[in-house]
C-alpha cells in the first residue's frame, strides 16, 4: 500500500492482514501525527508554513520602516517646498531626541520639525527615534540630499509626461546669479493642456538650471588642443 499497490484483498483484515499490519506501522503513525498537526496549523488556526511566516516577517518589517521614513519625508518636502533651510552648519548626525525636548543649540529647523512632531503625537516617529540604530536614522545630511534628489527627479518625469501629453509646448530660458554671484541658466518649459471643465490652462515649469560660466569651462579645450567650439 506504499510502494505498490494493493492486489491481494483476502485475509486484509486478519492479525497478520495487510491493513493491520500498514496501520501498525511506524511511518503510518508518523504520517497520521503529521496529518493531525498539518489540520491544526492550517485548517483550525489557519497559521502559515515557515516560508510564509518569514515572508510576512519581512513584509511586516518593510512597512514598519516605512512608517518610519514617511513622517522624515514629509518633513524634508514640506521644507523644500516652503524654501525653508534644513540644516545648520554642524551638520549634526544621529537621530531627533525622542522626547521632543529641544537642545541647547540650534540643529537646524529639519530635526526641530522632528521634534514638533513627536511632541505632537507622531508615534511612528518617536518609535523609531527611541529603537533607531546609529546607521539606520534616517536624518542625516547625506539621506536628506538623496530623498531631495529623488523627490525632484519623480516632479521632472511628471512634468515631462504633462509636456509629451501637451499639443502646444515652447522653452523659455533666463540668466539669473545665485546668492554666490554665480551666473545660472533656468530652463522652463511653457505649455498648454485642458481641464476637466474643457478648458486650457498655461503651465510654466522649470526642468533644468545650469550653472554657465562651469559648463563653458568645462567645455573649453585645454592647452594645445585644437577643439572646435562651435556647439556651445
Amino acid at each position: 500500500m506504499v510502494r505498490c499497490p494493493l492486489t491481494r484483498f483476502e485475509d486484509l483484515t486478519s492479525k497478520d492482514g495487510v491493513l493491520l499490519t500498514h496501520q501498525n506501522a511506524v511511518y503510518h503513525k508518523n504520517a497520521i501525527v503529521a496529518l493531525n498537526n498539518f489540520q491544526a496549523a492550517y485548517v483550525e488556526h489557519r497559521e502559515l508554513d515557515i516560508r510564509s511566516q518569514l515572508n510576512q516577517v519581512r513584509r511586516c518589517q518593510v512597512e514598519e520602516n516605512r512608517a518610519y521614513l514617511k513622517p522624515i519625508v514629509d518633513t524634508i518636502l514640506t521644507c523644500t517646498r516652503q524654501n525653508i533651510a534644513l540644516r545648520e552648519h554642524r551638520n549634526e548626525t544621529g537621530s531627533a531626541s525622542a522626547d521632543g525636548v529641544e537642545p541647547e543649540h540650534n540643529d537646524g529647523n529639519f530635526r526641530a520639525l522632528l521634534r514638533h512632531r513627536i511632541r505632537g503625537g507622531d508615534k511612528d516617529l518617536e518609535s523609531h527615534a527611541n529603537s533607531a540604530r546609529a546607521n539606520a536614522t534616517y536624518q542625516s545630511a547625506d539621506i536628506q540630499n538623496a530623498l531631495i534628489s529623488v523627490a525632484g527627479s519623480l516632479v521632472k518625469e511628471s512634468v515631462i509626461c504633462r509636456i509629451k501629453s501637451a499639443k502646444f509646448w515652447s522653452i523659455i530660458a533666463d540668466e539669473t546669479t545665485d546668492h554666490q554671484n554665480r551666473e545660472q541658466l533656468v530652463v522652463v518649459v511653457r505649455y498648454v493642456q485642458k481641464g476637466c471643465k474643457g478648458k486650457w490652462f498655461c503651465f510654466e515649469d522649470p526642468v533644468a538650471v545650469v550653472e554657465v560660466y562651469s559648463l563653458i569651462k568645462d567645455a573649453m579645450p585645454t592647452a594645445g588642443s585644437e577643439v572646435c567650439l562651435c556647439g556651445i
